[in-house]
């Protein structure tokens, strides 16, 4: 086993980002050297156990799906190539749940966004003895009700990062809705959708969904940047 520092740009593969990066490359080769693997971990991973970067933890896992392509054995067997399918739509649902909830846990002006914008408690009454009580608790409320949602939903997510963050990336979703459908017969029903149709999967399928993922969590990164607040690391 051994570590190799070298530099790269971003994201591993034909899609690359805006950012430089340092990868270290974690070798790991067994005696059979057919399944010798090189895994990338970008630095800011790394940094990451302690700030809870979601756009450095969703790079660490398109990086390393696009590894386990490189695997021989995988590009034979289509339910491996399901299960990274799938994969892919939790790594982008993960990065987006994760930049919401710390932007409303670090920026108050987010949070006040997500409850008057967006609306999240339109349907829900508070008596005016019970108003200061509420307001302290109002972040872990709004963080519950976030919780409660699929940050695979599109049509949740748009509006609300649209809303609550004015980060719109309703321009940058194209062919990802029907790539949640797709995520969504092979959890819940094998690969199969409603008629019975199977859902054959090719690498080169894989690969046009991380160009796609790739492209809207790069976006919605910049933008992110562009509010200029630091996520709190508590």
């Amino acid at each position: 086993m051994h570590f190799l520092i070298t530099p790269t740009r971003g994201l591993v593969g034909a899609y690359q980002t805006n950012i430089d990066k340092n990868t270290i490359h974690y070798s790991f080769d067994p005696e059979d050297s057919r399944f010798a693997m090189d895994i990338p971990f970008e630095l800011d991973v790394i940094e990451s156990i302690i700030g809870n970067d979601s756009y450095s933890n969703y790079i660490y896992s398109i990086n390393e799906l696009r590894e386990i392509l490189k695997v021989k054995q995988v590009t034979r067997e289509s339910i491996l190539l399901k299960i990274i399918y799938s994969n892919i739509i939790t790594n982008l649902e993960t990065y987006l749940f994760d930049l919401a909830i710390n932007l409303v846990n670090s920026d108050k002006n987010s949070l006040r966004k997500v409850v008057e914008n967006y609306g999240l408690f339109n349907n829900t009454k508070v008596a005016k003895n019970d108003i200061f009580t509420e307001y302290e608790a109002i972040k872990d409320s709004v963080i519950s009700e976030l919780q409660k949602k699929s940050f695979h939903n599109l049509s949740t997510v748009v509006p609300l990062f649209k809303k609550g963050f004015n980060i719109d990336f309703s321009k940058k979703i194209n062919g990802l809705y029907r790539a949640v459908e797709i995520r969504h017969d092979i959890v819940h029903r094998n690969g199969m959708d409603f008629k019975g149709n199977t859902h054959n999967i090719s690498t080169s399928d894989i690969k046009t969904l991380i160009l796609k993922t790739n492209e809207l969590v790069d976006y919605v990164n910049r933008e992110f940047e562009k509010l200029e607040i630091k996520i709190s690391s508590k």
